[in-house]
């Protein structure tokens, strides 16, 4: 069996790695999760910017048609009045 070891990208020192195709690194075990770890909390913080910018594009479109609403009824009003 052939052992490939690799300088891992985290700690620099030669270990059986792995890849990752992310980012093009090997990483040993130990750092392997470290990365994995870092990779999955940037991902989290990118699912809460679409989140947020998904709830604000619903808030824009709520207070879109409520103007609507607000100015029909100024319409309907001054129709009224008249």
């Amino acid at each position: 069996m052939e052992n490939n070891k690799m300088q891992c990208s985290t700690c620099k020192k030669d270990k059986i790695t792995y890849f990752c195709r992310g980012c093009l690194k090997e990483y040993c075990f130990l750092h392997l999760e470290e990365h994995r770890q870092a990779i999955n909390g940037d991902l989290d913080e990118i699912v809460n910017d679409f989140n947020q910018f998904q709830q604000e594009i619903h808030d824009g479109k709520q207070n879109s048609i409520l103007i609507k609403q607000i100015n029909e009824w100024e319409q309907e009003s001054i129709e009224k009045i008249q």
